[in-house]
């Protein structure tokens, strides 16, 4: 094989920096004729965690770089930019467009071919920079998939297209850089070409919750695989007021977290408070325990004085008649049998505290949180497992189903 590596100056190579301006590589950067081809190395790339997919790219030639011989992986990337990486990097027909606007025909191109939809991006500012969620939408709608309002970055976290920012973080609204850019639609085409691409499993229960304030289907697909009956986690659902008007409580979230895991993100949910859970007569902390916790997440406002003391309120609760008939036999604490309710946990009287004192209380939000302790293992039961809501105790004590399911014996738990 030859090989022959020079430095170049202002030569005649020309690239496109994935808008419309032409460019040439200054004496910044350097290339190798492998075979009679020309490939591009790039002075900021090297040991960018972007690296291999940046090349990949340039190869591609669906992007390139600057006139200085630095690619800038770290630059912001506009709309307009990354849907004429995509459009040309899925080799989709573009066509020549009246309006001089470079990136118009790229944004036409996209829209015959589906990968966009008008009402994709807010606003008509196609130089704004591109924001995470926006991505996402890009690229699934590239795969051919469907979503509902706030489903993207689900959909594109699961099928291995992006990442979180940070350990359970999305940023949806976060701005998007040219190696993130380049990191999604390498993926993509690989999704594409029929690979499965390993997951954030962190950034997949965050997208989930950001979704439909649940990460259940992510966390326990054993138990919840078709989340709430087919639907979305409908919070909306779930409100209970108190008959002045002057309390109404609501479940924000159903948060699971796996309790094994240190790293879980949401282990933040249980940290700032003592929890416990109850089997064979005694009381267990939450913390020292494996297994995984389902935490009902409860927001109460309170416009005015209530008439009592103690508030008792909403919450859901779990349900399986095979659990429920099984006896107690906890050996060891770390490791539950079966399912067990959690509750915030008062160490001064070494009880259950299913109450909050408001009686110095007119105004405010008021947060409660209560849950089901889940086994790790794979459970089996031909009973539904059932998710039920529960008003305000002082007032709305009934309990209403909200999820009826089948176990799923394809997953193991």
């Amino acid at each position: 094989m030859m090989k022959r590596k020079a430095l170049v100056a202002m030569t005649a190579l020309s690239v496109f920096l994935g808008g419309s301006v032409q460019v040439s590589l200054s004496s910044a950067a350097s290339a190798s004729t492998v075979n009679g081809a020309v490939a591009v190395t790039f002075s900021d790339v090297a040991g960018h965690w972007a690296e291999g997919a940046i090349y990949e790219a340039v190869k591609r030639g669906y992007v390139t770089g600057y006139p200085t011989g630095k690619f800038l992986p770290n630059a912001k990337v506009s709309r307009a930019e990354f849907v004429k990486m995509a459009v040309s990097a899925l080799n989709l027909p573009v066509e020549s467009a009246a309006n001089g606007l470079w990136y118009v025909k790229y944004v036409d191109a996209a829209k015959t071919s589906g990968i966009f939809v008008e009402g994709d991006f807010v606003g008509a500012d196609w130089n704004k920079p591109l924001s995470r969620e926006e991505m996402s939408k890009v690229a699934v709608r590239a795969l051919d998939l469907k979503a509902e309002d706030k489903q993207w970055m689900y959909l594109a976290t699961k099928n291995g297209l992006i990442s979180g920012t940070a350990p359970g973080v999305l940023s949806p609204e976060g701005s998007t850089t040219r190696a993130q850019a380049i990191s999604v639609i390498e993926r993509m085409l690989k999704v594409k070409s029929g690979a499965k691409l390993s997951v954030d499993k962190y950034a997949v229960s965050a997208a989930e919750l950001y979704w439909h304030d649940t990460n259940i289907m992510t966390m326990l697909p054993r138990y919840f695989q078709d989340s709430f009956n087919g639907k979305p986690f409908d919070n909306k659902a779930m409100i209970s007021q108190s008959p002045d008007g002057k309390a109404t409580c609501k479940v924000t979230q159903l948060v699971a977290i796996d309790l094994g895991d240190p790293k879980d993100p949401n282990r933040k949910l249980i940290e700032d408070k003592e929890y416990a859970w109850v089997g064979n007569g005694k009381y267990h902390k939450l913390k020292d325990s494996d297994g995984y916790a389902v935490m009902g997440i409860s927001e109460t406002k309170i416009t005015g004085k209530l008439n009592v003391e103690r508030l008792f309120p909403c919450q859901i609760a779990f349900q399986n008649d095979d659990w429920y008939e099984m006896p107690e036999n906890v050996k060891n604490p770390r490791k539950p049998d079966r399912t067990y309710g959690i509750m915030p946990w008062n160490a001064k009287y070494e009880q259950f505290q299913s109450f909050v004192d408001v009686s110095k209380l007119s105004s405010g939000t008021v947060s409660f949180a209560t849950g089901t302790l889940f086994p790790k293992g794979n459970f089996v039961s031909d009973k539904a497992f059932r998710f039920i809501f529960g008003g305000m105790g002082n007032w709305q004590g009934s309990y209403i189903p909200i999820y009826n399911g089948k176990l799923n014996t394809n997953y193991h738990q």
